[in-house]
């Protein structure tokens, strides 16, 4: 099985070649010259090793059955939490995709199939769709609290889709009613954020940086600031890079966005901006989320029934710009240390 990832050009290329000219230029010996090359090599390897400026293929790492379609992902504590949406159960994975346990929740008070989870402060929020309403339980899938109910009134819900805990609130993606609510930690309702637009529907929320991402059935991701106002958006329909058929899931790390493109059965890759960056495609089946946990990326396949997992390269983990610097400048150095061996008898 195999992932295709498609690269576009970035700025490292630009240094690169930079480099190469100005050391061209004292180049006076031609064994001194061919052992520059031969370090350019080593340095455009090291930026741009596992994504090339082609198409290329790697393999996935391995995949985990869930047993019945899946929608509900998060990280914590560096393990992975997956839910068996239909099956009421979580499965615990560590951060190599190795299975550690699973459990099932009680949900007396909160019944129905799972939409989406979040796990925060050693306890597993859960929203679930057809029964409008949120269920709070501990890590054994002991029920701890409940909210929500059928209704358009602050505090219910009409399908809500998923949540995120962020900076000790709760943020439900209130689908068919065209909002996101924010409760405290306990399920008490604080606030809301309209999404205007005729017969809008938010499939889910990731935020970021102060700012709240969501994925909307009319094929964009919209952003807002945490008081509601709009800030941008990016996208359209179609299939082409950047485009979505129906996104779904929304996962930032390292000021990347990864979208679930479920109808184009692809994962896409955004900068912060929202400029398209990558595509990754396997035969997925409705890949509705995806997580990110050290280089690691975890996909629901939900019609598949999976979680397949891919290791990515350092380009897409590490946003450090430092490392870029750090790998020229131990070229460079060698670069040195050859020429004075060679030119100045130091040795």
């Amino acid at each position: 099985m195999l992932l295709y990832i498609n690269h576009i050009e970035n700025d490292n290329f630009l240094v690169t070649k930079f480099m190469f000219d100005k050391i061209s230029l004292i180049m006076k010996n031609q064994t001194y010259t061919i052992f520059s090359y031969f370090m350019i090599l080593v340095l455009c390897t090291s930026l741009f090793s596992d994504v090339g400026f082609s198409e290329e293929s790697i393999k996935m790492m391995k995949e985990f059955s869930v047993g019945a379609w899946s929608m509900g992902i998060a990280t914590f504590e560096n393990n992975i939490f997956v839910a068996n949406g239909i099956g009421n159960k979580i499965y615990v994975l560590d951060n190599n995709g190795n299975f550690i346990r699973d459990f099932y929740l009680k949900d007396q008070g909160c019944s129905g199939h799972i939409h989406g989870i979040d796990v925060f402060d050693q306890k597993i929020y859960v929203a679930k769709e057809n029964n409008d309403c949120v269920g709070i339980y501990d890590l054994n899938g002991e029920l701890l609290n409940v909210f929500g109910k059928t209704g358009n009134k602050n505090g219910e819900f009409n399908s809500p889709q998923n949540l995120e805990i962020y900076e000790n609130k709760i943020f439900v993606v209130d689908s068919i009613n065209h909002r996101i609510q924010i409760f405290d930690n306990e399920g008490q309702y604080v606030d809301e954020i309209l999404i205007q637009g005729d017969d809008i529907q938010i499939f889910d929320i990731e935020i970021f940086d102060q700012k709240i991402f969501v994925s909307v059935n009319t094929h964009f991701i919209q952003i807002f600031d945490l008081n509601g106002q709009f800030i941008d958006e990016f996208g359209s329909e179609g299939s082409k890079f950047g485009q979505f058929q129906s996104p779904f899931g929304i996962e930032i790390k390292n000021e990347m966005i990864f979208v679930s493109d479920i109808h184009n059965n692809r994962i896409q890759i955004f900068d912060i901006n929202g400029n398209f960056l990558y595509e990754i495609k396997s035969d997925f089946k409705g890949p509705h989320q995806s997580v990110l946990l050290d280089d690691k990326l975890f996909v629901l396949d939900t019609y598949n029934f999976k979680v397949k997992i891919f290791q990515l390269p350092i380009q897409l983990t590490n946003s450090n710009p430092m490392y870029y610097y750090f790998v020229i400048i131990f070229v460079m150095i060698i670069l040195l240390f050859v020429y004075l061996i060679k030119f100045k008898k130091i040795i």
